[in-house]
């Protein structure tokens, strides 16, 4: 068998951080590179049937989805470790029939199309809020996983809480809590909701902690709605007169939505003519749980189904 002197501890380091375990093949350590191999990616394996194919919006996945990053977090940086200490420690190795560029190569390819194939954005999306139109359910900041394909499976129900594109601006994204469905009529009478000529129930809250001070000084009055299909949520209105708080009857039409936020006076929603109904087809996800955000109470939140 051929012997080769050295090994070069930056090239086992680049190795094993293009892939865990490449670096430990390079060194001709073949048992710690299967471990490596294996145990990554079956993490990848699981992580991607537990947080895309049969996800949930619970807080305990929120915590296995910690659990998989930081497992291959530190696997990869234990094993770049592990090569770099090695190869800087061997004298000289045998080489196997492994050790040639192109079974490097062709392992870095089955990775990365592995990878490709397994990558959890193919189901789930992450979005950054910006703006209070939901505040207090979400705050300006929050950054939230939801799942891209909640509203390929199923229609979207009064009472969700969902990202969207409006019509008259495709390129952002909303969002917004699904009030109206094809065919409801939708009115507004001093604040007070109607939805086929019902009132929906509200009863009066304490107002939510303003722990950003953005409210400080005005006068919330604050409610929990309950929708006729008994979905519960806490709105809040502001102290200043906002004409939208009466809004005509207006029939939603079929295959779009009417879309109302939480933060009443402060909400671009479908009352307004650039916001207006929102078709079916332009529901980008619906918010599984909260990843991060400023108030560290809120990180793990999840939304209800």
């Amino acid at each position: 068998m051929q012997t080769t002197k050295k090994r070069g501890p930056f090239k086992a380091l680049l190795l094993s951080l293009l892939v865990p375990g490449l670096g430990q093949l390079y060194n001709s350590h073949i048992k710690k590179a299967a471990a490596f191999f294996t145990f990554n990616n079956s993490i990848y394996i699981l992580g991607y049937f537990t947080l895309t194919v049969h996800f949930s919006n619970t807080f305990h996945n929120f915590i296995f989805a910690v659990i998989v990053y930081s497992s291959l977090s530190i696997t990869t940086i234990f094993s770049i470790f592990d090569a770099f200490k090695d190869a800087h420690q061997l004298d000289e190795i045998e080489l196997t029939p492994y050790n040639k560029w192109y079974t490097y190569l062709a392992i870095g390819i089955l990775q990365f199309i592995l990878i490709a194939l397994l990558h959890p954005t193919h189901n789930i999306a992450n979005f950054t809020v910006a703006g209070d139109a939901m505040w207090p359910t979400i705050i300006n900041g929050d950054k939230i996983s939801a799942s891209k394909i909640a509203y390929k499976t199923k229609k979207p129900e009064r009472g969700d809480i969902a990202f969207f594109t409006p019509l008259n601006t495709p390129k952002q994204i909303f969002l917004m809590r699904v009030i109206g469905i094809p065919g409801d009529r939708i009115s507004m009478i001093n604040g007070q909701l109607l939805i086929n000529d019902f009132p929906v129930l509200r009863r009066s809250t304490a107002a939510p902690q303003d722990t950003r001070g953005v409210y400080r000084g005005n006068k919330l009055k604050t409610f929990i709605e309950t929708l006729p299909n008994g979905v519960e949520y806490q709105v809040v209105e502001d102290d200043n007169s906002n004409p939208m708080r009466n809004f005509p009857q207006t029939l939603v039409p079929p295959g779009h939505y009417f879309v109302l936020g939480d933060n009443r006076d402060n909400a671009l929603d479908s009352r307004y003519l650039s916001t207006g109904f929102i078709p079916e087809q332009n529901f980008k996800g619906k918010p599984l749980y909260i990843y991060w955000s400023d108030d560290l109470n809120r990180i793990g939140m999840s939304f209800p189904n």
